[in-house]
């Protein structure tokens, strides 16, 4: 079940971003409207969505870590791929939710663009850091698993028959 959280948040942090940047916050702009509610909508969604990361991501990999078998929880996470992996998830964590948090309390400082392009580097980290230690037994390196995951996922995001960006979406 953690895992099929952190995929789902994994998939929102990457296309939301982009969605709200090139489609929603232009097209309200545009048309006149106020983009205050949209914004509003973003900001609790996004820092809720990260949580959300942040918890199914450590409740995976220390559900399933061997960080007894090196002394401290420290020491694991320091020590081994794993705990490197699961180290680097939860700092992009922090960071995505750094810039959502400055968003909130300094709208005039933190720019939208650079909340919403921090959070979309956040959540590539943590794609990245999510398939270093986790992918098919059929793949032979992390690397190659992380190419895979990421073409799926743009693939699965941006090339559907029901995507916009499609050339079969009717216009």
């Amino acid at each position: 079940m953690a895992r099929g959280i952190l995929v789902t948040t994994l998939v929102l942090l990457i296309g939301v971003p982009p969605t709200l940047s090139f489609v929603v916050f232009p097209e309200l702009e545009r048309r006149g409207l106020s983009t205050e509610r949209a914004h509003r909508t973003a900001l609790s969604a996004i820092g809720a969505t990260l949580i959300g990361a942040g918890l199914a991501g450590t409740v995976l990999t220390v559900g399933n870590g061997q960080w007894s078998d090196v002394g401290s929880f420290v020491t694991w996470a320091g020590s081994t791929v794993t705990g490197r992996a699961w180290a680097a998830f939860i700092v992009a964590v922090a960071v995505a939710g750094a810039a959502t948090a400055g968003r909130h309390v300094f709208p005039d400082t933190v720019s939208r663009r650079a909340w919403l392009g921090t959070v979309l580097v956040g959540a590539l980290a943590m794609l990245i850091a999510f398939c270093w230690t986790r992918y098919s037994t059929a793949v032979e390196t992390p690397t190659v698993a992380i190419l895979v995951k990421v073409v799926h996922m743009g693939v699965v995001r941006y090339g559907s028959a029901a995507s916009p960006c499609s050339p079969r979406f009717p216009r």
